[in-house]
This record gives C-alpha cells, structure tokens and sequence, in this order.
C-alpha cells in the first residue's frame, strides 16, 4: 500500500506519463449526499432564523419604546425612497453617493499601487535604497491606519 492510499487517495496512472494524478478513493453514497443536502438546508434555515429573530428583537425595542430608534419597517421604507429620491442636503441620491465613494476608494487604491510597487521593486534590488527607505517605513509602521486617517485627511482636504 503506497502513500497516498493510507491518506485517502490512490494513485492513477496519467496516459503513461509518470507524474500520478490524486483521486479520492470512494464518492459520496446517495445517503451521504443527502445528509450534505440537509446539513445545507439546515444551516441556510439558521441563518433565515437569526435574521428574523434580530428583526424582531429590534421591532420590540421600538414598540416599547426603549430607545428612540424606527421601526425596521421605516428603516427600509427610508432606505428604498433614498436610493432613487435625491437626498435634501446635497440633492443626491444614495446610489450616487455609493458610485462617489467606491470611485474615491478606486483612484485611492491605483494611486498606492502606483506607488508601492515600483518602491517595493526598487527596494528589492537596491540595498542603498533598502536601508533609505525601511528607516522611512519602519517610522510610520508603529502608527496604527485609523490614527493616520484624521491627519491624511487634514493634509489633503480639498474645499
């Protein structure tokens, strides 16, 4: 019995080729798809459960009026009406908010690409440049992103 049997799997053959293909040795019985068909249902019911449950908890501290919170319904009534009626303040709509916004993290992500990578090359190659730039690095490294946020964006504030 070779190695790979013990674990499982036996070797095949690859059209007289010496490299061996791994297969599993036996296929789910009909009874075990079926278990992993149910085990499937059931968790999908779980998660329709839960979701239904922190529905209803949330409409019953609304109800009794426990904190100043709407209803979920209002919560989706408001939600619907926001993504194709322009908001008052800026006269948007929601889903042109969220295009501003994944088009703000797009250019954002390019511009770091742009940047990274050609330093991470350069790093990779040079080790003057190594020892310049990980002292650079290794200064802001400690500095947790959320604490560089308010400053990233103080610096860079447009009006």
């Amino acid at each position: 019995m070779g190695d790979g049997e013990r674990r499982g799997f036996r070797s095949v053959k690859a059209r007289g080729a010496h490299s061996r293909l791994r297969t599993p040795t036996t296929t789910p019985t009909r009874l075990q798809r079926r278990r992993i068909k149910r085990e499937r249902r059931s968790k999908v019911l779980m998660q329709l459960a839960a979701i239904a449950f922190f529905l209803l908890v949330w409409e019953l501290v609304t109800v009794t009026q426990l904190v100043g919170i709407p209803t979920p319904v209002t919560t989706f009534q408001t939600f619907a009406s926001l993504i194709v009626t322009p908001e008052p303040v800026l006269g948007r709509t929601l889903l042109e908010h969220a295009r501003a916004s994944l088009t703000r993290v797009i250019e954002s992500a390019l511009i770091a690409f742009a940047v990274a990578i050609p330093l991470g090359i350069a790093i990779g190659w040079s080790k003057r440049f190594d020892y310049f730039a990980s002292t650079l690095i290794e200064i802001f490294r400690p500095i947790p992103p959320l604490a560089l946020i308010p400053l990233v964006f103080a610096l860079f504030m447009t009006y």
